[in-house]
Order: structure tokens, then C-alpha cells, then sequence
């Protein structure tokens, strides 16, 4: 499956993983936050429901705010995975699919 390999974690209520490590993985060229946010509205997620926003921590000192970063469950993963209509967004369904089971 061409090592893809991302950490499922336990947030909250949820199975969830990175929504960043999921966009690098498929090899979006849009930027993350603005495909991010397509994606959302794409797939009709919620927060809460289906996203977690957490804060990548850059450094102590790092200036300016921190960057948004996002857990999403593994169904949307899946979801947006089918949606990308390429191969590796197959291959995300299949790994998905083989983690629940």
C-alpha cells in the first residue's frame, strides 16, 4: 500500500487521525488550510462530530500564532479519501477499511 501508514489516536469519543498527514499523503498541491476547508464543506463535516481543531506547537518562541491542525475521524478520512477519485485515495479507503476490522 505504498507505506501508508498514519497513527490512528483516541480523541475524546473518537478514532481519529491528522488531517495534514492525510492531505500530504494523497499529494494535494492546494495549500492545507484552504483544501481543508473544502473538504469540510465537501464531505459536510461537523465539528465535534467529525474534526477536532487542535494547535500545532512550534517552539516556545516561535512568534506569531500557532497553526491550526486537524484530527478527523477515520470515516471522514475515508470519505474524503473515495472523493479524491485517484489512486491513493483508494488505497486510503482499503487502509481505513483494514484498521477497523
Amino acid at each position: 500500500m505504498n507505506n501508508l501508514a498514519m497513527t490512528v489516536k483516541e480523541t475524546g469519543s473518537m478514532f481519529t487521525v491528522d488531517a495534514r498527514a492525510l492531505h500530504e499523503w494523497l499529494g494535494v498541491r492546494r495549500d492545507f488550510s484552504n483544501w481543508f476547508k473544502d473538504q469540510v464543506e465537501r464531505v459536510d463535516m461537523v465539528e465535534r462530530i467529525h474534526y477536532e481543531v487542535v494547535f500545532a506547537i512550534k517552539g516556545e518562541n516561535s512568534g506569531g500564532r500557532p497553526a491550526k491542525d486537524f484530527m478527523i475521524t477515520i470515516s471522514a478520512a475515508k470519505h474524503i479519501g473515495m472523493m479524491s477519485n485517484t489512486a491513493r485515495g483508494k488505497e486510503v479507503r482499503r487502509y481505513f477499511e483494514a484498521c477497523e476490522d
